[in-house]
Parts: C-alpha cells; sequence; structure tokens
C-alpha cells in the first residue's frame, strides 16, 4: 500500500496505462471479455498521479463511484439498447478524456503534501 501514498511522474503513468491497455486488449482478443478488474486498475494508477499534481487521490474513488451510479442510472432507466450502449459509450469517452488529462499535466515540481517529486523517468520503485 506504500505505492499509494507516494506520486508518480507522467512516464510511469503512461507505460503503466500502455500495458494495461495492451493486457485488457490481449484478453479481450483470447477471452472474449475481460474481468471487470480494469476500473480498480484505474483507481490505482490514478491515485499516485493524483498526489503528484498535489490531489487527493480521493477524487479517482469519487469518479469511480459517480461513474458506477451512472451506469446502473442508465441501466435501470433507459429501456433502448442501442441508446444505453451510445450512452456508456458518452461516459466512457469522458473517463478516458480524464484518463489523458491526468496524464498530460505537470505535476508539481516541489514537494507537497504527498512527498518529494518522484525522480525523471520511468520508476516503479519509491526511493
Amino acid at each position: 500500500m506504500e505505492y499509494l501514498r507516494g506520486r508518480t511522474n507522467r512516464a510511469t503513468y503512461w507505460l503503466s496505462l500502455g500495458l494495461l491497455v495492451a493486457i485488457l486488449g490481449l484478453l479481450y482478443a483470447t477471452v472474449g471479455t475481460p474481468p471487470q478488474l480494469n476500473e480498480a486498475v484505474l483507481i490505482l494508477l490514478a491515485i499516485p498521479r493524483l498526489h503528484d499534481i498535489g490531489r487527493t487521490g480521493w477524487i479517482a474513488v469519487g469518479v469511480f463511484a459517480i461513474d458506477i451510479a451512472l451506469v446502473l442510472a442508465l441501466g435501470f432507466s433507459i429501456r433502448d439498447e442501442a441508446l444505453r450502449l451510445e450512452a456508456y459509450g458518452v461516459l466512457n469517452l469522458a473517463i478516458m478524456a480524464l484518463l489523458i488529462w491526468l496524464g498530460a499535466i505537470r505535476g508539481d515540481p516541489t514537494a507537497n503534501y504527498f512527498g518529494a517529486p518522484p525522480a525523471p523517468g520511468i520508476a516503479f520503485r519509491r526511493r
């Protein structure tokens, strides 16, 4: 759990996100439907990245809770399956936009509440 207390730079975030997408693509190609652990893994990637920009990781948990609430609301309120799938697609695009924004924004150049700035380059270990 020490990983969730530190900060992650953009390079490590993008590599981790790329590996997740590759693994999910491989699972989709072989199994058909990947397990629904992808959102939990996205939260684990987003928390240290949010720390790097000086924000709390609870934001990622809040976005996940809103995502689940919207999926349930759309599932129960929209009877037309095609329309419901379009609404899910818009929701997925919004999550992707947030993930891209999170990887594009610069981290705090100095120490913040969550620790010292991460070393440049790709690093999965904390110093």
